[in-house]
Order: C-alpha cells, then sequence, then structure tokens
C-alpha cells in the first residue's frame, strides 16, 4: 500500500526546486503524495542539501494579509460561519481599547500573583455576533456564573443575574 521509499538526491531536488515556487511543487513535481511528512521530509532535505529557496512564494494565492484588523474581526458573521478564535477577539478587543480585566470583579488577569487567563465573554451568548458591544472579559469565576457559560443559555438552562448576565448578590 504505501509509497516506495525514495532517495533524493541533490541534483534532483535541486531540479525539482527550480521548476516549483514552493515544497508543495516540489512534491508535485517529484509525483510524491502531498500528505503525511512527505513535505517535511522534503523540507528537510532541501535543507540538507543546501539548495536554495529563495524563489519560492509564501503563500501563494493569497493575496492578503493573514493577519486580520480588528474591525474585520468585531463583526455578525452569517449564520453557519465556524467560530472565531477566542485568540483573535483577545486581541482584537485589546487592539480597540478594551482594558485587561474582568468586567465582572475587574480582575487584571492575576491571581495570587500567577497569570490568569482571561475568557471572552459573548453576553448574547451567539458565537457569531463578534461585535465590540457583545464582547467582554470575563475571569473564569465570573464566566461560569452566566446564563450563557458553555452554551447554557441554548439547552434550555435557567437564567439568572442582571441585565449583563452576572450573578445578582441573591442570586448564585
Amino acid at each position: 500500500m504505501g509509497t516506495k521509499h525514495r532517495k533524493y538526491t541533490p541534483e534532483l531536488l535541486q531540479e525539482a526546486v527550480d521548476a516549483s515556487d514552493s515544497v508543495m511543487g516540489v512534491l508535485r513535481f517529484l509525483g510524491m503524495p502531498q500528505a503525511g511528512g512527505t513535505h517535511a521530509h522534503v523540507s528537510r532535505k532541501i535543507k540538507e542539501f543546501g539548495i536554495p529557496t529563495h524563489h519560492f512564494v509564501r503563500y501563494k494565492g493569497s493575496g492578503q494579509h493573514l493577519r486580520r484588523s480588528a474591525a474585520d474581526i468585531l463583526q455578525v458573521l452569517p449564520f453557519g460561519s465556524q467560530r472565531t478564535k477566542p485568540e483573535f477577539l483577545r486581541r482584537a478587543l485589546l487592539e480597540s481599547g478594551v482594558p485587561h480585566c474582568c468586567a465582572g470583579c475587574q480582575i487584571d488577569g492575576t491571581w495570587q500573583g500567577a497569570p490568569l487567563t482571561l475568557h471572552v465573554d459573548h453576553r448574547n451568548g451567539d458565537f457569531h455576533d463578534n461585535r465590540l458591544e457583545n464582547l467582554r472579559f470575563l475571569c473564569p469565576n465570573c464566566h461560569a456564573q452566566t446564563p450563557n457559560f458553555a452554551g447554557r443559555g441554548k439547552r434550555g438552562y435557567p437564567s439568572g443575574g442582571g441585565a449583563d448576565g452576572l450573578p445578582t448578590n441573591g442570586s448564585a
């Protein structure tokens, strides 16, 4: 079932690199599968033989910067879209001037002298709604007490707390 092992000569790899603009192009040139460890193996061999790859195009065809702006991230996504990664939301909030502290208890990202990761909370529970006014930082304790923590609001859990979704003094 698999492919037989090949020995790559510097000449063969040089020809493939010269005819390609990426490691994937080298794999296609050599007729190698473009999956598994072949990409890493061929990359190591190219480096080992000292074959120059300065002409390779990085992220060919993207035509755009990989880092999205805060304005591009902080918007409502179409239904069915993938969830935006929390690290992107965190960066967008910080770039928009939101202070890095819990909106519930005002803790600043440290707990007993150790770093504490603040969660990004969607106030209305809809992870497609990434508008700035719908997002806030919460410490894990405050976040766990919100009515929509871990999808609670979508499964018929009873909601409690104040208008901001955080528990009031009498409810917990």
